[in-house]
């Protein structure tokens, strides 16, 4: 995306690329069957960081529409308060179900996570209504696109503070609604402990069961579209 500068200047579509040589012809590793994904970048103009013939490349897409901690997705005087904040994450989880290529789009990543400010997570989520959610998970549901659940988004709440949290009120409305779920570590290190046993009783809270989450079959028919 133009634009980008620090970390995610070098992060184009060749550079991500060069991963895909280094998975085994046959996909496959003790039994688990390897998939090649990306998740790309959404600014606040409705601009996807990924042109349409570049979705060939990879198994699916999933598209985040809160990294606000990045200038390029929100600029500052877009979020000046956490009322602010809510009013734009809402208005870009609507642009993305919108899109012209959302019938490609696999994922919707952390929905509702303003950036990498997790203190601000309850405060600005307490600002969204049920009203919309509603509206928002119906529409993510009938253009197919999963909700994801982030295990990073646990791993700074106390664990005695995650049954009453804005994120269990959210994802119970998706629920309700319908959608269907993945779960993503979001981990950019291979050592990094995402809490699985907290997603787990996370999911339980909100009643998602296995039969809510997205099957490997219809993760690969979104990008055949």
């Amino acid at each position: 995306m133009l634009g980008v500068d620090g970390w995610y200047a070098p992060q184009n579509v060749e550079h991500v690329l060069q991963l895909k040589k280094e998975l085994p012809k046959n996909r496959e590793v003790d039994g688990i069957k390897l998939l090649f994904g990306c998740e790309t970048e959404f600014a606040y103009d409705g601009k996807l960081a990924l042109s349409e013939e570049n979705f060939e490349h990879f198994d699916y897409v999933i598209v985040p529409h809160s990294h606000t901690h990045m200038d390029l997705v929100a600029p500052r005087e877009f979020i000046p308060d956490d009322r602010s904040h809510a009013n734009f994450i809402m208005k870009t989880f609507m642009q993305v179900v919108t899109h012209p290529l959302a019938n490609r789009i696999a994922v919707i990543a952390h929905p509702f996570v303003p950036g990498t400010s997790y203190a601000k997570y309850n405060s600005v989520q307490s600002h969204i209504p049920d009203s919309y959610l509603r509206e928002a998970f119906t529409a993510a549901k009938e253009k197919g696109i999963a909700i994801e659940m982030n295990g990073s988004c646990l791993i700074y709440m106390p664990s005695e503070e995650i049954p009453n949290c804005e994120y269990v009120r959210i994802y119970s409305v998706a629920k309700e609604c319908g959608c269907k779920f993945t779960y993503g570590s979001d981990s950019h290190r291979t050592c990094e402990d995402r809490k699985l046993y907290e997603v787990e009783r996370f999911f339980d809270m909100c009643g998602i069961t296995e039969k809510d989450m997205l099957t490997t079959e219809e993760l690969l028919a979104r990008n055949k579209k």
